[in-house]
Formats: structure tokens, C-alpha cells, sequence
């Protein structure tokens, strides 16, 4: 049986205001690419991958603030927006956002 292996620690240097920064980051990229000339190899994916990671690091900001550890956001919620939004919601996160 090969040994079992452990993740590497989480960062120590994410909070909520890193989380959030990054979150604009990967939002201005996905506009820059939306409002850019389509060539000949499209990048419609790309521009929804980075409007995604964008919600997802938004979210994790919200809850990070809001009492959630980096290690729940990490491992109970992972990538899932779905999830995120409900525990952001229990937080209140308005239902028109």
C-alpha cells in the first residue's frame, strides 16, 4: 500500500482583504478578455473561468470575514459556488446580490 499523503499547509498570508483583492484581480481579467476583439481561437471559456474563480474567491472573502477559517472555506466548500452562496446567504448575503 503506497504511504498516504498529507496536503501542503494552506498560506498563512490569506485573510479577507487577500481573498477580496484577488477576487478583483481575476474579475478585471475576465472583463479586459470580455471586451476584447475575438481572434481566431475564441476565449469565451477562459473569460467564464476567471468570472467563476472571481465569485468563488468573493465569496470565501464574505465568509473568511464573517467567522469561516481558510481551512473550512478550503475543504467542506472547495470550488463549489452552489454551496458557497447557501453558507453566504445563512451569513446575509441579501438574496438580490
Amino acid at each position: 500500500m503506497p504511504p498516504k499523503l498529507t496536503p501542503p499547509p494552506l498560506p498563512d498570508f490569506e485573510d479577507e482583504a487577500t481573498l477580496y483583492s484577488l477576487s478583483s484581480e481575476f474579475f478585471e481579467a475576465a472583463a479586459v478578455l470580455s471586451s476584447t476583439p475575438p481572434t481566431r481561437m475564441g476565449y469565451s471559456l477562459v473569460t467564464y473561468y476567471l468570472a467563476g474563480h472571481a465569485a468563488e474567491l468573493v465569496l470565501k472573502s464574505l465568509l473568511f470575514k464573517h467567522g469561516d477559517s481558510i481551512e473550512i472555506l478550503a475543504k467542506r466548500y472547495g470550488h463549489d459556488l452552489k454551496l458557497l452562496v447557501r453558507r453566504a446567504r445563512q451569513k446575509g448575503l441579501p438574496v438580490t446580490v
